[in-house]
C-alpha cells in the first residue's frame, strides 16, 4: 500500500469483491459443470484466475485491480472451487461427509501456509517487488491445472449407460424434428438455472445470511496487519493474526 500510495480500505474492497465474485458466479458454474464435467471446468478455471492476478500486474489504478483481482480472479475461482466440492460426492459414497470436511479444510490450510510464504515474499525479500509477488501468486493459482486433471471421470454403471443411451436415443429423435432451432450458449446456461429454489423460505434465509456473513468476514484479513499495529505487536509476527485464523477455520470443519 505504502509503493502505491493506496489506504487500506480501498484495498481492502480488493477483499470483498473477490470472494463475492466466487460465490455470485456460482450458478453459472454449476451449470458448466453439469455441461462440460468438473476436470475441464477446474483446469478453465485456474487458467482464468492465474491470467487475473498476473494481468494486475501492469497496475494502473485501484479499479483496474478491482477487475483483474476482484472480477477475473473470483470468475476463476468459482470455476475451480465448485468442481472440487462436487467431486468429493462422486468420488465417495461412503463418509461423504468426512470427505467433505477434509475439502474445505483446504481454504484453512492455504490461509495458513500462503500468509506466511507471502509476507516472506513482500517483507522478508525486500528485494522483490508488488509485481514480482503477484506473479508468485499467479503461478501458485497455475498450479490448480495439475488438481484438475486429477478429477478423472468415474466408470458408469452398466445400468447407467443404458439410461444415458436411452436419454442420448431420445435427443437423437427430438432433434430430427423439423422447426426446432437449436439454442445459444447462454441460452443453454439460462434454460439449466432453476430460479424456484428462490421460493423455497429456507434456502433465501440461508443465502441471505450467508450475504451478510461475508460482507464481513473476508475484510478482517486486510485489517489484521493495522490491528496487530495498534495491540504493539512486532513486524515479524504480525503475520501470525492471519495465520491463527486459517488455523481456526480448520479447526472448526
Amino acid at each position: 500500500m505504502k509503493q502505491l500510495s493506496l489506504s487500506r480500505a480501498s484495498v481492502s474492497a480488493i477483499f470483498g469483491i473477490l470472494p463475492a465474485v466466487t460465490l455470485g458466479a456460482g450458478p453459472i458454474a454449476t451449470v458448466l459443470t453439469n455441461m462440460y464435467g468438473c476436470r475441464l471446468v477446474a483446469i478453465i478455471g485456474a487458467c482464468v484466475a492465474s491470467l487475473g492476478f498476473f494481468l494486475s500486474r501492469w497496475w494502473a489504478n485501484i479499479w483496474f485491480s478491482y477487475i483483474t483481482n476482484g472480477v477475473i480472479g473470483g470468475i476463476g475461482f468459482a470455476l475451480m472451487y465448485l468442481p472440487a466440492i462436487v467431486s468429493v460426492n462422486l468420488y465417495f459414497e461412503k463418509k461423504s461427509a468426512f470427505a467433505l470436511g477434509i475439502a474445505v479444510c483446504g481454504s484453512g490450510v492455504g490461509t495458513f501456509v500462503i500468509s506466511y510464504i507471502m509476507d516472506a515474499v513482500v517483507n522478508i525479500w525486500s528485494w522483490l517487488s508488488y509485481p514480482s509477488a503477484l506473479l508468485i501468486e499467479a503461478a501458485i493459482i497455475l498450479f490448480g491445472i495439475v488438481c484438475g486433471f486429477l478429477m478423472t471421470p468415474l466408470t458408469q454403471e452398466p445400468s447407467e449407460q443404458r439410461r444415458l443411451q436411452r436419454q442420448a436415443e431420445k435427443n437423437l429423435i427430438s432433434s430430427n424434428v423439423p422447426n426446432s432451432p437449436s439454442k445459444s450458449f447462454f441460452g443453454q446456461i439460462i434454460e439449466q438455472i432453476d430460479l424456484n429454489l428462490v421460493k423455497n423460505t429456507a434456502f433465501t434465509l440461508f443465502s441471505v445470511s450467508n450475504f451478510l456473513a461475508s460482507l464481513g468476514f473476508n475484510v478482517i484479513y486486510n485489517f489484521a496487519d493495522d490491528l496487530a499495529n495498534d495491540s504493539k505487536v512486532i513486524k515479524e509476527h504480525r503475520t501470525y493474526i492471519v495465520m491463527s485464523i486459517g488455523l481456526s477455520n480448520i479447526l472448526q470443519i
